[in-house]
């Protein structure tokens, strides 16, 4: 994502963005967001290893049932 910002930022082409990922080069009218593209999603993943103190917060996220 910041290498893409980057050659964007550049005016090197165009990209596809997360407006998050841009949204100060937004703001200052550096980038221009040109259209939308709703269908797109990003899926993440995590590894994790067993940990001798667990984060209760990522416990629940890994309990959490799969969409």
């Amino acid at each position: 994502m910041a290498m893409m910002r980057l050659l964007a930022r550049d005016g090197v082409g165009l990209a596809v963005l997360p407006p998050i990922v841009v949204q100060d080069e937004l703001s200052s009218g550096r980038l221009i967001e040109a259209d939308r593209l709703p269908g797109i999603s990003e899926t993440f993943f995590a590894v994790t290893l067993k940990r001798r103190f667990p984060n209760p917060l990522v416990v629940e996220l890994l309990e959490r049932p799969k969409k």
